[in-house]
């Protein structure tokens, strides 16, 4: 697509390994049982969820996001805006009946995809905005790029969600994702707080946590299927 590019190894060419404040692979006493934080556990229930493309403009909070989901072999296609990046999510959405996936940095880079947001909303196309935001300790502090992101999307998405705790990721991440696609299609919106992407579980546990939101999933399809 015009505009965009690949990062096949989860870097641009000839660059060092992206990176936030803080390290990509979470500290762990036990190898056996590694820890994963949100960055991660975010790409593995994007994947789990078959999603295969995400646009956007990574920075802090999301370039490890960013960087874990290409690991897992989600392709990622970068823009130079987050509002190009939203319409080619958006459109994405239309061409394949799957929600396009825009990720975007906190504050601004939020308010610059609902351009894409608002043109799923209006065009009835499956799309889903996942924003970085500050961290919930520094809420009302002017803490960097500060924004009650949820309140912004609010007029332009079907459905907002915020992940308040790693263990709420997957559910969240599956919602929105339904929400996006069921009854008439639309823009959704996905909020992760800083704090959140950087908590982490054991491998066991966070696998756990995404057969029972698969599993949960699965219910909510069937409960739908009876009902109509």
């Amino acid at each position: 697509m015009k505009g965009g590019w690949q990062w096949p190894s989860g870097s641009p060419p000839n660059s060092a390994p992206m990176a936030d404040t803080d390290p990509e692979t979470p500290n762990s006493q036990d190898s056996n049982n590694p820890l994963v934080d949100g960055n991660i556990l975010v790409a593995k229930a994007l994947a789990r969820a078959g999603v295969s493309h995400m646009f956007g403009v990574v920075g802090i909070p999301v370039t490890s996001l960013a960087n874990r989901a290409v690991a897992l072999g989600i392709r990622f296609i970068a823009f130079h805006n987050e509002q190009s990046a939203g319409y080619a999510a958006s459109a994405y959405g239309y061409l394949t009946g799957r929600p396009g996936i825009l990720l975007t940095v906190s504050g601004p880079g939020c308010v610059h995809g609902l351009a894409g947001v608002s043109n799923a909303a209006v065009n009835t196309w499956p799309m889903v905005m996942i924003s970085g935001s500050c961290d919930q300790k520094d809420v009302g502090r002017g803490d960097f790029q500060e924004l009650d992101q949820v309140a912004a999307v609010k007029p332009f998405s079907k459905f907002s969600a915020k992940a308040t705790d790693i263990k709420e990721i997957p559910n969240c991440v599956f919602t929105v994702l339904d929400r996006a696609t069921s009854g008439r299609p639309g823009g959704c919106y996905l909020d992760i707080p800083s704090d959140v992407l950087h908590q982490t579980v054991t491998e066991s546990e966070a696998e756990k946590l995404l057969i029972d939101a698969e599993n949960r999933r699965k219910q909510e399809v069937i409960e739908t299927a009876w009902i109509l």
